[in-house]
């Protein structure tokens, strides 16, 4: 599993980047963006809790505290919004996998039917 998207000031993790290290530095066009997004909201939930991520430049509500998946990547709620707002920057072997899967999650009743599996995926990595 690949944590996708994780910024230090939320997440605490080895190697992950400040919010100001992946700002302005898209790398996709608009409609790619689009389809980025939809990706995104396509994914399965496994692991969430009371809480609301909060915009780290303006404290504006951004989110319920949740984590999604395909089944390969890991990505925390407030990626959609940083993607969209502040054109943040996503690896470059995330977006061949979107393309080589045509912007489409396969096997979700699987992810589903297994989320405790991909919850302690995530557990482990943070």
């Amino acid at each position: 599993m690949v944590l996708l998207g994780f910024i230090q000031e939320y997440n605490k993790v080895d190697g992950v980047k400040t919010l100001t290290e992946v700002l302005n530095k898209k790398n996709y066009s608009t409609e790619v963006l689009g389809k980025i997004i939809l990706y995104l909201q396509q994914g399965v939930v496994i692991s969430s809790w009371m809480g609301v991520f909060t915009d780290v430049f303006n404290n504006k509500e951004i989110d319920y505290v949740y984590y999604s998946t395909d089944g390969v990547y890991i990505w925390p709620s407030y990626l959609s919004y940083y993607i969209t707002n502040y054109e943040m920057h996503l690896p470059e072997d995330f977006l061949e996998f979107l393309e080589k899967k045509n912007y489409s999650i396969q096997n979700i009743e699987y992810i589903r039917n297994n989320v405790s599996f991909y919850e302690n995926e995530l557990i482990s990595k943070m």
